[in-house]
């Protein structure tokens, strides 16, 4: 996402429209705790389940504005067609910096941040749990 959004004019308005992931219903469930929606629960997730982030352009940021900027993206947070809301954001329309800060937020910043495999891998000590 950030990279669409990131892109130069050169390339803002390619052709790309839609992009998915495919996961098991246990990658669901942890992409819902780790977004931690404020008005969804649940106990399980039901088979077929989806998670889908829609990213937005504002219409008044048209191809014909020149410099196109993150203010012009929102970014719609949706499980099983419920339209969710996440911390930080004015409703369920999230604008892009208003969600791009509750990511920075809950995002992993302990030991081997900057590498997600790395931090994974470490070995835990249960006695400083």
């Amino acid at each position: 996402m950030q990279d669409k959004v990131d892109q130069d004019d050169e390339h803002k308005y390619d052709d790309l429209k839609y992009l998915i992931y495919s996961a098991h219903d246990t990658q669901v469930d942890n992409i819902l705790t780790f977004l931690k929606p404020e008005d969804l629960y649940w106990n399980d997730v039901p088979y077929a389940s989806q998670v889908v982030l829609e990213l937005f352009q504002d219409s008044s940021c048209d191809a014909s504005v020149t410099d196109v900027t993150e203010d012009c993206f929102y970014v719609k947070t949706i499980y099983n067609g419920i339209e969710l809301k996440l911390s930080g954001c004015d409703d369920k329309f999230c604008s892009y910096s208003q969600f791009t800060d509750y990511m920075e937020s809950i995002w992993y910043n302990g030991v081997s941040a900057d590498d997600l495999n790395a931090a994974c891998l470490q070995s835990v000590d249960p006695e400083s749990c």
